[in-house]
C-alpha cells in the first residue's frame, strides 16, 4: 500500500465513513429532501429558464439512485405486504371514471407521490441517511428563509410572507418543519450547538409566522410538545421550557402587527374565521361516507359531491377534502380510507415505539424522536391542508417508519462477516420491519 493510502486510510476514524461515503450520503439525503420542496419553488421566475419539471427530474433521479443501490441484489428485495395492501385498496379509485374534477392529473400526482416514496424508503435505509435527511431538510428550510428576505415576494398575498411564484403554504410548511426539527433536537439530552440551533428555530418560527399558513405552524407546535413528551429525561423541566416559549411566542403572535401574524393570531383568540372554508367541506364528506356507500366518486371526484355553496368558490373542479383520511373516504371508496387510515395509526405507533426503545435498545434515538415530530407536523397539517398528493412530506415520513433497522438494531451493514452476508442484511431491512 502507498504512503497516501496509508494516510488517507489512517486519517479515518474506525467505524466512520470514508470520505466516499460520507459525500454520497450528504448527496442521497439532499436529492431526497429536495424533492419535497422543490414543488412549492419550481414556479420562481429566477427559475422559469429550468426546461424541465423541477419536481419530476428530482423524483427521476431519486429512482436513478435507488435502482444503482439496489441493482446488485435486486434478489432479495421484499416489499412490506402493508405496501402492497395500501396499493390495492387505492386502485379502485383510479378505475372509476370521473366526468368532473381533475382525476388526470390527480392520479400522476399520486404515482409520482408512490414513487418519490418508495425511492427514499430505499435510499434512506440507514439511522446515517435519515439524521442527513432531517438535517437537509432543516437547511431547505433555512434557505427558505433567507430567500424570503433577499427574492421578489408575491404582493398578492396581502402582506404575508410568499416568494414570487409561489404561495404561502409552500413557504410555511418549509419554514414551520424547519423550526420544528431545530426546536426537537433542542429538546434531546445531550450536549449540542444550543445557541445556534435556537438561533436557527428561531429565524425559521418567526418566518413561519409571517406567512400566516396556520397549519403547518400550530401543527409543530403539537409536534414540539409531543417530542417533549417522548423524551423522558428531564421531561418535566424541558415541558416546563417549551411551555413558557410557546406561551411567549402565542403573546407575540396576539400582540404583533403583522399580516402574517395577524392571522395567526386569529386562532389563539378564538376567532378562526379561515374554518368556515374546510368545515362545508368536511361536511359533505362524512354526508357522502355515510350516504354514499362503499364505492368512492373516483379520485379527483370530490367536487361531484359538494353543494353549490360548499364548494371553494376559486378552485374550479380542483376540489379536495383537506383532510388526508376523509378524501381517501370519499373519492377511494371504504377500502381505500380503512387502508388509510390503517398505515398513518400503524405509522406513528411504529415510529413512537422506536423512539421509546432507543438507538441500542435502550435510552432514546435522537434520529427517531425528531422523525416522529416531523411525522406528527406532517399528518396534523394534511388533516387540514392539500391532498393527498400534495402532502409527500407526510407519506415519507410514515413510510421511513418501515425503512431500515428498527431502533435496537444495529445497522446490519456494521455487522455479518462477508458482503455478502452484509447486503442481504442491508436489504431484507430496506423497505420493510
Amino acid at each position: 500500500m502507498s504512503r497516501t493510502s496509508q494516510t488517507s486510510a489512517s486519517s479515518t476514524p474506525p467505524g466512520a465513513p470514508s470520505p466516499r461515503s460520507s459525500l454520497r450520503d450528504h448527496v442521497v439525503a439532499a436529492l431526497c429532501s429536495a424533492v419535497l420542496v422543490v414543488g412549492g419553488v419550481k414556479g420562481s421566475p429566477a427559475l422559469a429558464a429550468v426546461p424541465v419539471d423541477l419536481t419530476v427530474a428530482a423524483a427521476a433521479a431519486a429512482v436513478v439512485g435507488a435502482a444503482l443501490h439496489l441493482a446488485p441484489r435486486l434478489e432479495v428485495v421484499r416489499v412490506p405486504p402493508g405496501a402492497v395492501l395500501l396499493v390495492v385498496a387505492l386502485l379502485p379509485g383510479a378505475l372509476v371514471e370521473v366526468p368532473q374534477g381533475y382525476q388526470v392529473a390527480k392520479l400522476a400526482g399520486m404515482a409520482l407521490t408512490l414513487v418519490v416514496v418508495a425511492a427514499s424508503v430505499v435510499l434512506l435505509s440507514t439511522r446515517r441517511r435519515r439524521r442527513l435527511w432531517l438535517a437537509w431538510t432543516a437547511g431547505w428550510g433555512l434557505a427558505t428563509v433567507a430567500a424570503l428576505q433577499v427574492l421578489p415576494r408575491d404582493e398578492s398575498q396581502w402582506g404575508r410572507a410568499a416568494l414570487e411564484g409561489s404561495n404561502t403554504i409552500a413557504a410555511g410548511r418549509a419554514t414551520a418543519t424547519a423550526a420544528l426539527i431545530l426546536g426537537a433536537v433542542l429538546v434531546l439530552p445531550g450536549r449540542r450547538p444550543r445557541l445556534r440551533l435556537l438561533a436557527g428555530a428561531a429565524a425559521a418560527a418567526l418566518a413561519a409566522v409571517a406567512t400566516g399558513s396556520r397549519g403547518p405552524v400550530l401543527a409543530a407546535a403539537v409536534a414540539l410538545v409531543v417530542v417533549a413528551l417522548v423524551v423522558r429525561e428531564g421531561r418535566r423541566r424541558r415541558l416546563g421550557g417549551l411551555a413558557v416559549a410557546l406561551v411567549v411566542a402565542g403573546v407575540g403572535v396576539v400582540v404583533s402587527d403583522s399580516p402574517g401574524a395577524d392571522r395567526l393570531g386569529l386562532v389563539l383568540t378564538g376567532d378562526v374565521t379561515g374554518a368556515e372554508g374546510r368545515l362545508p367541506l368536511w361536511r359533505a364528506a362524512v354526508r357522502a361516507i355515510r350516504e354514499g356507500g362503499p364505492g368512492g366518486t373516483g379520485w379527483g371526484g370530490f367536487v361531484t359531491v359538494l353543494g353549490e355553496s360548499e364548494a371553494v368558490p376559486t378552485s374550479g373542479d380542483r376540489q379536495y377534502a383537506h383532510n388526508l383520511v376523509l378524501e381517501a373516504f370519499v373519492e377511494g371508496g371504504w377500502p381505500a380510507g380503512a387502508a388509510v387510515l390503517t398505515v398513518v395509526v400503524a405509522s406513528l405507533v411504529r415510529l413512537l415505539h422506536h423512539a421509546r426503545r432507543g438507538a441500542e435498545g435502550g435510552g432514546v434515538d435522537g434520529v427517531a424522536v425528531v422523525l416522529l415530530g416531523v411525522a406528527v407536523a406532517a399528518v396534523l397539517n394534511a388533516s387540514v391542508s392539500g391532498d393527498l398528493s400534495g402532502n409527500r412530506l407526510a407519506w415519507v415520513a410514515l413510510a421511513l417508519a418501515w425503512s431500515g433497522p428498527p431502533g435496537g438494531r444495529p445497522d446490519p451493514r456494521r455487522r455479518g462477516s462477508t458482503t455478502a452476508g452484509r447486503a442481504r442484511s442491508h436489504l431484507l431491512y430496506a423497505g420493510q420491519p
